[in-house]
């Protein structure tokens, strides 16, 4: 895997997430799509496990440090470190499960592990804020909305998905992907000499 590749998109796809977010939202809601899940579950769904889920923690600790909450009062500004890594590595890992069971060039595919994977992150996100939030009154933090808001936010996660599984697959090459599964050779290549 090129991770340079991988840095480039993700920091691209996370200036689009937060520039785009206030245009992309449904109404007086925070429901809007998510694009760097979409690009952790490309990743996972192509790469070596261990990659993928260090791509995974990564972009998810760039979310995090992107996302600010405010305190009780909404007088002070907090960076909350670890609900998207931990979020972010849940959806890597869920996709690095059951991708055996997918058909990667599947452009439906990508969008049904967007959406799931995206729905897993937030989930997961939001029993580490609950958690944070009985640990610390200051941040005032509601995990039926956050929960709401990130599987409401999931759903939508569907139309970018589709909007960004044909780029993605059309510059696979620049990614560098490795087949993960035994004797096997590039992604979208032909198979290593020697190999079958």
């Amino acid at each position: 895997m090129n991770p340079l590749a991988v840095a480039v998109f993700g920091y691209l796809l996370l200036g689009l997430e937060e520039a785009l977010r206030p245009a992309l939202s449904l109404g007086e809601t925070r429901i809007a799509p998510y694009l760097v899940v979409v690009l952790v579950c490309f990743v996972a769904l192509h790469a070596p496990t261990l990659a993928a889920l260090w791509t995974g923690l990564a972009l998810g600790l760039c979310s995090d440090l992107l996302a600010a909450r405010s305190a009780e009062g909404g007088a002070a500004v907090t960076v909350i470190i670890g609900p998207n890594a931990v979020g972010f590595l849940a959806a890597a890992g869920f996709v690095v499960v059951i991708r055996g069971l997918m058909m990667r060039r599947n452009p439906w595919v990508m969008v049904f592990l967007a959406v799931v994977g995206s729905a897993v992150a937030k989930v997961a996100a939001a029993f580490l804020l609950a958690v944070r939030s009985v640990l610390d009154p200051a941040i005032s933090i509601s995990p039926a909305v956050e929960l709401t808001t990130g599987l409401g936010s999931s759903l939508y996660t569907a139309v970018t998905a589709a909007a960004l599984v044909w780029p993605l697959n059309r510059m696979i090459g620049l990614f560098g992907f490795v087949d993960w599964r035994p004797g096997r050779g590039r992604v979208g290549g032909a198979a290593r000499p020697g190999r079958s």
